[in-house]
């Protein structure tokens, strides 16, 4: 007898996720792990994933961006936000992080100089 583990529900939902968007994904994943049991969050993801048949992957992909900013994990609300206009735009991309220059920031040619004198 072959014993073939075959995917779980949740497993199949999330990947339908990934097919839609990497930010749908995303929501897919925090909305299960948000849960105490997967099989709570079983129908809120099929939910969202049904939201894409009608109105398109790459507006529920900005919206469940949207959504993860919030920490909104329910389909209700993202139903009322396609509703009323949500998921238009594309998710903002931060910008990078730097440091500013300024003559009391040490880099890293300063500590590279530092010799060890204890020994």
């Amino acid at each position: 007898m072959c014993d073939i583990r075959e995917p779980d529900y949740g497993e199949i939902l999330l990947a339908r996720a990934r097919d839609i968007g990497p930010n749908t994904f995303a929501w897919a994943e925090r909305c299960f792990a948000s849960r105490d049991f997967p099989e709570q969050a079983f129908a809120t993801v099929q939910g969202m994933i049904r939201l894409a048949d009608d109105h398109g992957t790459e507006r529920l992909d900005a919206l469940c961006a949207e959504a993860l900013d919030l920490d909104r994990f329910s389909s209700a609300f993202l139903r009322k936000r396609l509703k009323h206009g949500g998921g238009q735009t594309q998710r903002r991309v931060d910008p990078p992080e730097t440091i500013p220059e300024h003559a009391n920031i040490r880099g890293g040619t300063y500590y590279a100089n530092d010799k060890d004198t204890s020994a």
